[in-house]
Protein backbone atom coordinates (compact mmCIF):
# COMPACT_ATOMS: atom_id res chain seq x y z
CA UNK A 1 0.00 0.00 0.00
CA UNK A 2 1.42 3.40 -0.82
CA UNK A 3 1.52 6.78 0.83
CA UNK A 4 2.56 9.94 0.55
CA UNK A 5 5.50 11.80 2.16
CA UNK A 6 5.71 15.54 1.40
CA UNK A 7 8.43 16.87 2.96
CA UNK A 8 10.08 20.24 3.51
CA UNK A 9 13.58 20.81 4.52
CA UNK A 10 14.10 24.59 5.58
CA UNK A 11 16.82 26.46 7.91
CA UNK A 12 16.04 25.97 11.34
CA UNK A 13 14.93 30.25 12.28
CA UNK A 14 12.16 29.22 9.94
CA UNK A 15 10.45 26.09 10.85
CA UNK A 16 7.99 27.16 13.33
CA UNK A 17 6.37 29.66 10.04
CA UNK A 18 6.05 26.59 8.10
CA UNK A 19 5.26 23.81 10.90
CA UNK A 20 2.55 26.22 11.71
CA UNK A 21 1.57 26.81 8.18
CA UNK A 22 1.75 23.15 7.38
CA UNK A 23 -0.09 22.38 10.44
CA UNK A 24 -3.44 24.04 9.29
CA UNK A 25 -3.63 21.37 5.98
CA UNK A 26 -6.32 18.08 6.95
CA UNK A 27 -3.42 15.61 6.68
CA UNK A 28 -3.01 12.26 7.81
CA UNK A 29 -0.07 13.59 10.37
CA UNK A 30 2.86 15.58 10.39
CA UNK A 31 6.09 15.35 11.58
CA UNK A 32 9.28 17.33 12.42
CA UNK A 33 12.49 16.01 12.07
CA UNK A 34 14.33 18.23 13.92
CA UNK A 35 18.06 16.86 15.88
CA UNK A 36 19.75 20.15 16.98
CA UNK A 37 18.77 19.49 20.44
CA UNK A 38 20.68 16.13 20.74
CA UNK A 39 23.73 16.82 22.42
CA UNK A 40 21.99 19.06 25.11
CA UNK A 41 19.54 16.13 25.55
CA UNK A 42 22.42 13.90 25.62
CA UNK A 43 24.08 16.31 27.84
CA UNK A 44 21.81 15.61 30.76
CA UNK A 45 22.82 12.04 31.43
CA UNK A 46 25.97 9.97 29.91
CA UNK A 47 24.22 6.96 30.60
CA UNK A 48 22.79 6.22 27.00
CA UNK A 49 23.67 2.46 25.88
CA UNK A 50 21.75 3.00 22.52
CA UNK A 51 23.26 5.97 20.83
CA UNK A 52 23.24 5.85 16.94
CA UNK A 53 26.09 8.41 15.82
CA UNK A 54 24.85 9.52 12.99
CA UNK A 55 22.47 11.38 15.23
CA UNK A 56 25.35 13.33 16.67
CA UNK A 57 26.96 13.80 13.73
CA UNK A 58 24.11 15.20 11.59
CA UNK A 59 23.61 18.37 10.02
CA UNK A 60 21.91 21.01 12.75
CA UNK A 61 21.14 23.79 11.16
CA UNK A 62 18.68 22.79 8.89
CA UNK A 63 15.14 20.79 9.99
CA UNK A 64 12.88 18.37 7.64
CA UNK A 65 9.06 18.83 8.51
CA UNK A 66 7.30 15.62 6.88
CA UNK A 67 3.65 16.09 5.61
CA UNK A 68 1.56 12.86 5.25
CA UNK A 69 -1.33 13.84 2.83
CA UNK A 70 -4.60 11.29 2.42
CA UNK A 71 -4.30 10.62 -1.09
CA UNK A 72 -2.31 12.07 -4.49
CA UNK A 73 -4.46 15.39 -4.94
CA UNK A 74 -4.38 16.59 -1.40
CA UNK A 75 -0.54 16.05 -1.85
CA UNK A 76 0.00 17.76 -5.32
CA UNK A 77 -2.19 21.01 -4.14
CA UNK A 78 -0.25 20.67 -0.31
CA UNK A 79 3.10 20.74 -2.15
CA UNK A 80 1.81 23.69 -4.19
CA UNK A 81 0.38 25.57 -1.69
CA UNK A 82 3.74 25.18 0.33
CA UNK A 83 6.05 26.30 -2.45
CA UNK A 84 4.08 29.09 -3.17
CA UNK A 85 3.97 30.64 0.48
CA UNK A 86 8.12 29.98 1.32
CA UNK A 87 8.18 32.18 -1.65
CA UNK A 88 5.89 35.22 -0.76
CA UNK A 89 7.42 34.75 2.62
CA UNK A 90 11.41 34.82 0.75
CA UNK A 91 11.89 31.07 3.23
CA UNK A 92 14.51 29.07 1.36
CA UNK A 93 13.19 26.19 1.22
CA UNK A 94 13.16 22.97 -0.51
CA UNK A 95 9.67 20.87 -1.06
CA UNK A 96 9.84 17.54 -2.46
CA UNK A 97 6.54 14.46 -2.79
CA UNK A 98 7.59 11.00 -2.43
CA UNK A 99 5.14 8.23 -3.60
CA UNK A 100 6.25 5.06 -0.52
CA UNK A 101 5.80 1.69 -0.59
CA UNK A 102 4.03 0.60 2.70
CA UNK A 103 6.08 -2.05 4.65
CA UNK A 104 4.17 -4.74 5.39
CA UNK A 105 5.66 -5.50 8.80
CA UNK A 106 4.41 -8.97 9.42
CA UNK A 107 5.84 -10.27 5.72
CA UNK A 108 9.13 -8.51 6.32
CA UNK A 109 9.43 -9.67 9.84
CA UNK A 110 8.69 -13.12 8.77
CA UNK A 111 11.81 -12.95 6.03
CA UNK A 112 14.36 -11.64 8.60
CA UNK A 113 13.23 -14.44 11.57
CA UNK A 114 15.42 -17.21 11.52
CA UNK A 115 15.86 -20.47 13.68
CA UNK A 116 18.19 -19.53 16.50
CA UNK A 117 20.07 -21.85 18.78
CA UNK A 118 20.92 -20.12 22.47
CA UNK A 119 21.66 -22.84 25.15
CA UNK A 120 19.68 -25.38 25.19
CA UNK A 121 16.78 -23.68 22.95
CA UNK A 122 15.85 -23.91 19.90
CA UNK A 123 14.16 -20.27 18.66
CA UNK A 124 11.46 -20.68 15.93
CA UNK A 125 8.89 -19.28 14.44
CA UNK A 126 5.63 -20.91 14.48
CA UNK A 127 5.61 -21.99 10.99
CA UNK A 128 8.82 -23.17 10.99
CA UNK A 129 9.53 -27.16 11.60
CA UNK A 130 11.32 -28.09 14.81
CA UNK A 131 14.81 -29.58 13.63
CA UNK A 132 14.41 -32.27 16.45
CA UNK A 133 18.29 -32.18 17.36
CA UNK A 134 17.93 -32.95 21.33
CA UNK A 135 17.12 -29.04 21.85
CA UNK A 136 13.94 -27.24 23.44
CA UNK A 137 11.63 -25.69 20.83
CA UNK A 138 10.63 -22.67 21.86
CA UNK A 139 8.04 -21.05 19.63
CA UNK A 140 8.05 -16.78 19.57
CA UNK A 141 5.50 -14.92 17.28
CA UNK A 142 6.51 -11.33 17.38
CA UNK A 143 5.16 -8.38 15.43
CA UNK A 144 5.80 -5.09 18.24
CA UNK A 145 6.66 -6.98 21.56
CA UNK A 146 10.45 -7.61 21.97
CA UNK A 147 12.14 -10.77 22.26
CA UNK A 148 12.24 -13.08 19.55
CA UNK A 149 15.20 -14.58 20.20
CA UNK A 150 17.07 -12.68 17.39
CA UNK A 151 19.10 -10.49 19.26
CA UNK A 152 22.62 -11.02 20.97
CA UNK A 153 20.69 -10.35 23.96
CA UNK A 154 17.92 -12.54 24.06
CA UNK A 155 20.61 -15.15 22.93
CA UNK A 156 22.56 -14.35 26.22
CA UNK A 157 20.01 -14.70 28.19
CA UNK A 158 18.75 -17.81 27.16
CA UNK A 159 21.90 -19.72 27.36
CA UNK A 160 22.11 -18.13 31.14
CA UNK A 161 18.36 -19.31 31.67
CA UNK A 162 19.77 -22.87 30.62
CA UNK A 163 22.22 -23.02 33.29
CA UNK A 164 20.01 -22.24 35.60
CA UNK A 165 18.14 -24.91 37.77
CA UNK A 166 14.78 -23.72 37.27
CA UNK A 167 12.51 -26.67 38.37
CA UNK A 168 9.84 -25.77 40.79
CA UNK A 169 10.62 -21.98 41.12
CA UNK A 170 8.78 -19.15 40.89
CA UNK A 171 10.11 -16.82 38.08
CA UNK A 172 9.03 -12.91 37.98
CA UNK A 173 10.48 -11.82 34.40
CA UNK A 174 10.65 -7.78 34.65
CA UNK A 175 10.12 -6.27 30.81
CA UNK A 176 8.62 -9.79 29.57
CA UNK A 177 8.34 -8.35 25.95
CA UNK A 178 7.10 -11.52 23.81
CA UNK A 179 7.74 -13.52 27.56
CA UNK A 180 10.65 -15.36 25.86
CA UNK A 181 11.90 -15.63 28.79
CA UNK A 182 9.41 -16.48 31.06
CA UNK A 183 8.57 -19.21 28.65
CA UNK A 184 12.14 -20.43 28.36
CA UNK A 185 11.45 -20.70 32.67
CA UNK A 186 8.88 -22.83 32.36
CA UNK A 187 9.74 -25.02 29.65
CA UNK A 188 12.73 -25.55 31.75
CA UNK A 189 10.82 -27.00 34.63
CA UNK A 190 9.77 -23.65 36.50
CA UNK A 191 6.55 -24.22 38.50
CA UNK A 192 5.17 -20.52 37.56
CA UNK A 193 6.08 -16.95 35.72
CA UNK A 194 4.68 -13.68 36.41
CA UNK A 195 5.77 -11.41 33.61
CA UNK A 196 5.51 -7.44 33.59
CA UNK A 197 5.41 -5.02 30.93
CA UNK A 198 4.92 -1.44 30.31
CA UNK A 199 3.47 -2.15 27.22
CA UNK A 200 0.19 -3.60 26.60
CA UNK A 201 1.32 -5.19 23.20
CA UNK A 202 3.30 -7.07 25.11
CA UNK A 203 0.93 -8.45 27.92
CA UNK A 204 -1.04 -9.75 25.41
CA UNK A 205 1.69 -11.03 23.21
CA UNK A 206 3.39 -12.89 26.19
CA UNK A 207 0.34 -14.91 26.95
CA UNK A 208 -0.33 -15.97 23.35
CA UNK A 209 3.01 -17.53 22.98
CA UNK A 210 2.75 -18.94 26.38
CA UNK A 211 -0.41 -20.75 25.22
CA UNK A 212 1.46 -21.72 22.04
CA UNK A 213 4.13 -23.28 23.99
CA UNK A 214 1.87 -25.21 26.11
CA UNK A 215 2.36 -23.74 29.28
CA UNK A 216 -0.14 -21.01 29.16
CA UNK A 217 -1.23 -22.62 32.67
CA UNK A 218 1.38 -21.96 34.42
CA UNK A 219 2.38 -17.98 32.93
CA UNK A 220 0.39 -15.24 33.83
CA UNK A 221 1.53 -11.26 32.56
CA UNK A 222 0.19 -7.53 33.88
CA UNK A 223 1.36 -3.93 33.26
CA UNK A 224 3.45 -2.90 35.06
CA UNK A 225 2.53 -0.03 37.21
CA UNK A 226 3.40 1.00 41.17
CA UNK A 227 0.19 -0.39 41.87
CA UNK A 228 1.27 -3.83 41.01
CA UNK A 229 4.95 -3.52 42.00
CA UNK A 230 3.92 -2.67 45.97
CA UNK A 231 1.26 -5.49 45.75
CA UNK A 232 3.82 -8.21 44.45
CA UNK A 233 4.37 -10.93 46.41
CA UNK A 234 8.32 -11.49 48.14
CA UNK A 235 8.97 -15.01 47.92
CA UNK A 236 10.10 -15.21 44.76
CA UNK A 237 12.71 -17.99 43.33
CA UNK A 238 13.80 -16.29 40.59
CA UNK A 239 13.79 -12.82 38.71
CA UNK A 240 14.74 -11.95 35.71
CA UNK A 241 15.29 -8.19 33.92
CA UNK A 242 16.41 -8.48 30.44
CA UNK A 243 16.10 -4.41 30.15
CA UNK A 244 19.06 -1.68 30.07
CA UNK A 245 21.81 -1.28 32.28
CA UNK A 246 20.27 1.76 34.14
CA UNK A 247 16.74 0.14 34.59
CA UNK A 248 18.70 -2.97 36.77
CA UNK A 249 20.63 -0.15 38.39
CA UNK A 250 17.71 1.89 39.59
CA UNK A 251 15.25 -1.72 40.18
CA UNK A 252 18.33 -3.21 41.92
CA UNK A 253 16.49 -2.99 45.94
CA UNK A 254 13.34 -3.76 44.49
CA UNK A 255 14.78 -6.93 42.53
CA UNK A 256 16.24 -8.01 45.98
CA UNK A 257 13.13 -6.96 47.99
CA UNK A 258 11.28 -9.73 45.90
CA UNK A 259 13.76 -12.73 45.80
CA UNK A 260 13.72 -15.41 48.86
CA UNK A 261 17.38 -15.25 50.35
CA UNK A 262 19.71 -17.24 47.96
CA UNK A 263 17.25 -16.40 44.98
CA UNK A 264 18.38 -16.20 41.77
CA UNK A 265 18.85 -13.28 39.90
CA UNK A 266 19.48 -12.63 35.83
CA UNK A 267 20.49 -9.57 34.23
CA UNK A 268 20.35 -8.33 30.54
CA UNK A 269 21.08 -6.03 28.03
CA UNK A 270 23.73 -4.39 29.79
CA UNK A 271 26.65 -2.71 27.32
CA UNK A 272 30.27 -4.20 28.09
CA UNK A 273 31.60 -0.99 29.61
CA UNK A 274 28.91 -0.82 31.80
CA UNK A 275 29.47 -4.65 33.73
CA UNK A 276 31.58 -3.09 36.48
CA UNK A 277 28.66 -0.68 36.96
CA UNK A 278 26.05 -2.50 37.32
CA UNK A 279 28.09 -5.08 39.09
CA UNK A 280 29.54 -2.99 41.85
CA UNK A 281 25.54 -1.36 42.43
CA UNK A 282 24.35 -5.21 42.87
CA UNK A 283 26.83 -6.04 45.32
CA UNK A 284 25.99 -2.72 47.22
CA UNK A 285 22.53 -4.10 47.88
CA UNK A 286 23.49 -7.72 48.67
CA UNK A 287 24.11 -9.92 45.62
CA UNK A 288 26.62 -12.33 45.22
CA UNK A 289 28.09 -14.96 42.95
CA UNK A 290 28.32 -13.01 39.51
CA UNK A 291 28.59 -15.26 36.72
CA UNK A 292 28.84 -13.48 32.99
CA UNK A 293 27.42 -14.44 29.69
CA UNK A 294 28.98 -11.78 27.10
CA UNK A 295 28.96 -11.51 23.31
CA UNK A 296 30.89 -9.03 21.20
CA UNK A 297 29.20 -5.34 23.52
CA UNK A 298 26.76 -7.33 25.30
CA UNK A 299 26.67 -8.86 28.52
CA UNK A 300 24.13 -10.73 30.83
CA UNK A 301 24.74 -11.62 34.34
CA UNK A 302 23.39 -13.96 36.96
CA UNK A 303 23.64 -13.27 40.79
CA UNK A 304 21.98 -14.42 43.76
CA UNK A 305 20.28 -12.87 47.18
CA UNK A 306 22.90 -13.15 49.72
CA UNK A 307 21.75 -13.20 52.91
CA UNK A 308 19.68 -10.75 55.20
Amino acid sequence: MAYYDLTVTLDRPFLDTVAEYASSFDTSGLYIEDLSEIEDILGYSSNYDYIDESLIDSDKATAVIHIYPSDKDDADRMKEDLQRFCSEKSIPARVLLEEKEEEKWEESWQERYEKVVAGKFEVLPYWEEYSGQGLIPLRIDTSEAYGSGQSINTQLCLEAVSEIDLTGMKVLDMGTGTGILGIAALLSGAESVLGLDIDPFSIENSKENADNNGVGDRFDAVMRTSRTTDRLSTDFDAVFAHITADVIIDDGELYHSLLKEGGVFLGGGIISERKEEVTAELEKIGFRDFKYYECAEWVTLVCRRGEG
